[in-house]
């Protein structure tokens, strides 16, 4: 009887140190960096430049997995810990391009193609993320409906619709 004792007590000491290890062992929400699809929620529709030089506006269209489609998402790293954060920069994907998503400067902050690589936040949402901009104080990526054009990719206050929801799909090359 004692040597059970002694075992279970032994099972317990060793559980209890491997709890905190097993604790961070969570898996992260957050896109490790890599190539992605970036589809809004409410229509699940993929960001897609109208051309591929600078000045060119983001769009939504139909989601079909095409080279203009993929952006290079890339995780920054805390400086201190080197453990990575929840901030990225997003450029079209590709080896020749350096053309990043920014937020145009105008007051209507359309998503446009520049060479210089912006910060987002991103934030876990219900199925998905919310995009916000550090450039725009923390206004949040969202489509704007324009028919007969294609929607537009904006900046501004968040709500709790959809169109502020993003969802990020391994592209695989």
């Amino acid at each position: 009887m004692k040597l059970w004792g002694l075992i279970s007590a032994v099972v317990s000491l060793q559980l209890m140190a491997f709890a905190p290890v097993m604790a961070d062992t969570e898996p992260d929400p957050l896109p490790y960096s890599g190539v992605y699809f970036i589809l809004n929620g409410l229509n699940d529709q993929a960001m897609q430049p109208a051309g591929g030089t600078a000045g060119q506006n983001v769009l939504l269209y139909e989601y079909n997995k095409g080279g203009t489609q993929k952006w290079q998402v890339t995780r920054k790293e805390d400086p201190v810990t080197h453990k990575p954060t929840n901030k990225y920069t997003i450029k079209l994907a590709g080896e020749s391009t350096q053309l990043y998503v920014n937020p145009h400067p105008i007051a209507d902050a359309t998503a446009i193609l520049g060479s210089d690589p912006s910060v987002y936040i991103l934030q876990p949402d219900a199925d998905g993320f919310t995009v916000r901009s550090v450039d725009r104080n923390g206004d949040a990526m969202y489509v704007i409906s324009s028919p007969p054009m294609n929607p537009e990719v904006h900046f501004g206050p968040k709500d709790e619709t959809s169109k502020f929801r993003w969802k990020f799909a391994r592209a695989d090359w």
